[in-house]
């Protein structure tokens, strides 16, 4: 491109250099993203490409034409197309099933997942997220929990780093009674990001129905970024609430302990915000004194 646009007349020195701006760009857009992600990118690309070297391919007489390579070279273009339309394909179907999540058409989901997927040719979309793991979710939300469960199996398979697999397929062995397994599940979410607030609420509620109500604190506390307070906060207070009598029935408190106690109790129902920035620092200094969270609130406020 830089000959071609060296030695060439003005239009076409203004044309060459486009393609090479283009290019450049193209290039450093590949840098920072994922540009194989869709298939009308490296389209573009190889077209740009062929621009550039056609005017130095000059036309020869005598050529040998070797049929194998040239029947080669042709079904590996046959094949790219395939590939490319039946991504194209699935791309669109997989769009028409996010429409419809959002307005929780289970069952158009499923079959728009039906169309969509292509065993290794379209199995995970741009955002790496397993296409079952959609269909896993509409099946979830119709009751069909077998059948999920499958989905999400799968999706874990393609996918074991993804946040939602993890956490649904956990709540599908939860549900199926394997509880360990389920715990195993939502704590790989938590190392991959600890604040991940489905997970952190998730195995809060598990380890809280083992009679574990400290370590549950512990796990729900992790998470201080919040989207569904309304869930969050009525776990949250549930846990709260069984701490405060869990101390009251084994440490049998002071008259004043007892006072700050009911104190913490009116606070829950009238100022329950507050009660959850105390215990947010109450967390952190639980990290270097192991003590009942009731103990702490106690010597703290």
């Amino acid at each position: 491109l830089y000959f071609l646009s060296k030695y060439s007349n003005t239009r076409e020195r203004i044309f060459y250099a486009t393609i090479f701006s283009v290019i450049s760009g193209y290039l450093f857009i590949s840098a920072v993203d994922f540009p194989m992600e869709r298939i009308e990118h490296n389209v573009l690309f190889y077209t740009l490409i062929v621009t550039s070297v056609s005017p130095n391919i000059k036309p020869t007489i005598n050529v040998k034409h070797h049929t194998a390579f040239n029947s080669i070279m042709i079904s590996i273009v046959v094949l790219c197309c395939i590939v490319g339309l039946l991504r194209h394909k699935g791309e669109v179907h997989l769009t028409t099933a996010k429409l419809y999540k959002g307005k929780q058409h289970w069952q158009r989901i499923i079959k728009e997942i039906d169309k969509a997927y292509v065993p290794n040719i379209y199995e995970l979309d741009r955002s790496s997220t397993p296409v079952h793991w959609y269909s896993g979710v509409a099946k979830f939300s119709l009751g069909q929990q077998k059948d999920a469960y499958e989905d999400f199996k799968r999706s874990y398979r393609l996918n074991p780093n993804h946040l939602h697999v993890l956490n649904n397929l956990a709540t599908s062995y939860q549900l199926r009674g394997n509880t360990e397994k389920a715990k195993m599940y939502y704590n790989d979410a938590l190392r991959i990001s600890p604040r991940f607030e489905d997970a952190s609420v998730n195995l809060a509620a598990v380890i809280f129905n083992e009679g574990e109500t400290q370590e549950a604190l512990n796990v729900i506390l992790t998470c201080n970024f919040v989207k569904d307070t309304k869930k969050y906060n009525q776990y949250l207070k549930t846990i709260i609430s069984k701490s405060i009598n869990d101390y009251i029935g084994s440490a049998k408190p002071s008259q004043s302990e007892t006072k700050k106690i009911l104190s913490l109790k009116d606070q829950m129902n009238n100022d329950f915000e507050n009660v959850k920035k105390q215990f947010r620092v109450l967390y952190k200094l639980k990290k270097t004194n192991n003590t009942h969270y009731i103990k702490l609130y106690l010597n703290k406020y």
